[in-house]
């Protein structure tokens, strides 16, 4: 028997049980978290900025006491209709969709907590350097080019599930591998053209002498523009990335109407023995608990299976989000050091140049070796080999970031021998990011402001 089977079987077994009160906690516990992942961002957006809060002041002040009671009583009512809602739809499946969209919105707000946290605590620490990057973060997120990239992408990883590929029986992993090069372009499009505009047009424009003026020092004004605009860009990656789990789930729903029962949905075999240490035999909770009455929560288990299943995706496709990450911080760092001495078109055509000879390095260097073995004493493969070695030492080795295939295929590598490897990379780019915004700020020393 099918786990779907199994499913509808026991949701037939329970649908003459009225809803008890485990159903009900657990809503309640449900909606709470998702309270308690709003507080920071509803904090945000709502408190007045320019102004102290504080806590007891806004939690206990006697004004705000209905206000705050009111609240309270509509977390609790909303997780008492999630209990019942979960109660009532009696399906396996169908509850399993539910709890894939309610962690896909606690994945979202976790989202949006990082940066929020992220800029209190450099705030706290590093005051001025932190309001030039939250100045730079914002200008990134208001542009027309930000809302139109992301625009573009959301359109573009919608449509990819439903493009006919021709790759007998492969289209999903044509899917995913356009969804993580689609993220990784836009974000560097955006990231470069920010840079390079902000960075430009505030040395050109004179306003940087302002901010020098206040003081704050060149350090603190390069850094901190480099900061926010990559977090900025991490905004739309992080946004890309979150709508790239929909897509490939997109693409598996849509594989048997399309005839094509081969691609359909089946997640990786990993993602089965993580979800079955929960909800297996031998897992935390059993099937049989149910069965016997041990554990009365019937709906709650399938709602919980599917939080569990997103996460699940969310871990099979973050590391390939955070290579194209770490791409775009490379990049981004060449443009942000660029932009202290050159303008705007020449910086692009630069990291233009890097990027593509970056993608070439690898290819070149193969053929180079080719070459000098067959030929070891001639001077052209050895003016070849020097030439592909030196770009392949100088310029960011895009092969460690475009590994596109090792993560789309039927058979991934298992994720705790690859996230090692995606530690490296990470190190790997912070460590170029910082050698080359070390070479940005000596040549922003020397730039004459007035």
């Amino acid at each position: 028997m099918t786990y779907n089977e199994q499913c509808v079987n026991l949701s037939r077994n329970n649908s003459m049980m009225t809803p008890t009160v485990h159903l009900l906690v657990i809503g309640v516990v449900l909606v709470v978290l998702q309270a308690l992942a709003a507080v920071p961002w509803l904090a945000m957006v709502l408190l007045p900025q320019g102004r102290e809060v504080y806590w007891r002041r806004v939690l206990f002040a006697p004004e705000n006491l209905a206000r705050n009671l009111s609240v309270v009583g509509g977390v609790i009512l909303c997780g008492l209709v999630l209990g019942g809602v979960m109660w009532q739809i009696q399906d396996g499946p169908a509850e399993q969709w539910c709890g894939r969209i309610y962690g896909s919105i606690l994945h979202l707000q976790i989202l949006i907590d990082l940066f929020v946290l992220f800029f209190g605590v450099l705030l706290a620490i590093w005051p001025k350097g932190a309001a030039v990057a939250l100045a730079a973060f914002r200008e990134g997120l208001r542009q027309p080019m930000f809302w139109l990239l992301a625009i573009v992408g959301l359109v573009l990883m919608f449509l990819f599930p439903f493009v006919p590929y021709f790759t007998l029986g492969q289209d999903s992993v044509m899917v995913k591998e356009m969804g993580y090069e689609s993220l990784t372009l836009l974000a560097l499009i955006f990231g470069v053209l920010t840079a390079s505009m902000s960075i430009s047009d505030e040395i050109e424009g004179r306003t940087a002498i302002t901010l020098m003026s206040k003081p704050v020092s060149r350090r603190q004004f390069l850094i901190g523009k480099f900061l926010g605009v990559y977090l900025s860009a991490l905004v739309l990656i992080f946004v890309l990335g979150w709508f790239f789990n929909w897509m490939v789930l997109l693409k598996e729903w849509a594989a048997p109407l399309e005839g094509n029962i081969e691609a359909a949905p089946t997640p990786p075999v990993f993602v089965h023995e993580w979800v079955q240490k929960l909800l297996g035999e031998r897992g935390w909770i059993k099937d049989s608990d149910f069965r016997l009455g041990l554990i009365p929560l019937g709906s709650a288990a399938y709602f919980c299976r599917g939080i569990f299943l997103w996460l699940a995706d969310t871990a099979q496709y973050f590391p390939g989000v955070a290579l194209g990450a770490c791409q775009v911080m490379v990049l981004l760092a060449l443009a942000v050091t660029l932009a202290t001495r050159v303008t705007m078109i020449i910086n692009l055509v630069c990291c233009l140049a890097v990027y593509v000879l970056g993608q070439l390095s690898p290819v070149l260097l193969e053929i180079a070796h080719k070459r000098l073995d067959a030929a070891p004493n001639s001077a052209g493969p050895q003016l070849l080999s020097f030439i592909a070695n030196l770009l392949s030492a100088v310029l960011p080795g895009s092969e460690y970031f475009n590994i596109g295939p090792a993560l789309v295929t039927d058979s991934p590598p298992p994720l705790p021998e690859f996230y090692p490897y995606v530690g490296a990379v990470v190190l790997y780019a912070l460590l170029y990011t910082s050698i080359v915004l070390i070479a940005g700020l000596l040549a922003f020393e020397d730039r004459d402001l007035a």
